[in-house]
């Protein structure tokens, strides 16, 4: 499960890892230095177009984003000393391959690929639920399935 509560730290964690300064990221991405900041500090969410003109101005892609959401995570959560109690055995099975997953630093180049395969999917239903467009490298990431 991706915690988007986090998206704003993923995009500080890896505009960082880039050792880029936030206006050279929000000039490429199309937005204002400020814009970048509220979305970096969970002030504003931005668009599903405007996420993917950020990933790609730093470089990234959706599966960096995922990666970087999970880790963060999954630092919160040993920091906290706590775990998660899933709700269902759906929940208690994603939580488990969460928990697996989080032991290995990098994703293997096949979890990459399964992720670029399945992430249009689950854009698209994101999409359908908040009525947005979605990003045409996404778009295209689909056709090529």
């Amino acid at each position: 499960m991706l915690y988007f509560s986090d998206l704003g730290p993923a995009l500080r964690v890896l505009r960082e890892k880039r050792g880029l300064k936030q206006s050279e990221v929000a000039g490429e991405a199309g937005i204002t230095s400020p814009m970048l900041s509220a979305y970096e500090t969970g002030k504003q969410k931005p668009s599903f177009v405007t996420l993917d003109k950020t990933l790609a101005a730093m470089s990234y892609d959706a599966v960096d984003l995922a990666q970087a959401l999970l880790r963060i995570r999954r630092e919160r959560e040993a920091e906290a000393g706590e775990e998660t109690n899933p709700g269902s055995e759906i929940e208690a099975r994603l939580h488990k391959l969460i928990q697996e997953r989080a032991k290995r630093p990098e994703l293997t180049l096949e979890e990459r690929e399964l992720l670029h395969r399945m992430l249009p999917g689950l854009l698209a239903l994101f999409r359908f639920m908040k009525q947005e467009s979605l990003p045409r490298s996404f778009s295209r990431a689909a056709r090529k399935s």
